[in-house]
């Protein structure tokens, strides 16, 4: 199936260039996401966020500080949303964010 369909992106490339279009081409497509909700089981003051927009985590990685918990990722991915900053208060059992780690 693989071979089928890069015979066909092949085919189309070649026919590209020996008609001289050089338009280029339009692609779509889907990423697929899974959404995190993590949070601390204590709540209080958020005192660290350890992650930024757009930075790469790891499983297990410290991503923020509540109240002296620590909140660990559960999967690799890239942090697609940070919605809480340091200073915050959050209720104990509540998410944190939602924290949107796109998995690779």
């Amino acid at each position: 199936m693989l071979a089928f369909v890069l015979l066909i992106i092949g085919g189309v490339f070649l026919l590209q260039k020996f008609t001289g279009n050089n338009a280029g081409f339009t692609l779509s497509g889907s990423i697929e996401a899974t959404e995190i909700h993590l949070g601390s089981e204590l709540g209080g003051l958020v005192s660290r966020v350890y992650v930024k927009e757009g930075q790469k985590v790891t499983d297990n990685q410290v991503v923020a500080e509540v109240h002296g918990d620590k909140v660990h990722s559960t999967i690799d991915g890239l942090v697609l949303d940070r919605a809480v900053e340091p200073g915050e208060i959050v209720a104990a059992g509540t998410t944190l964010s939602p924290w949107q780690i796109w998995m690779p």
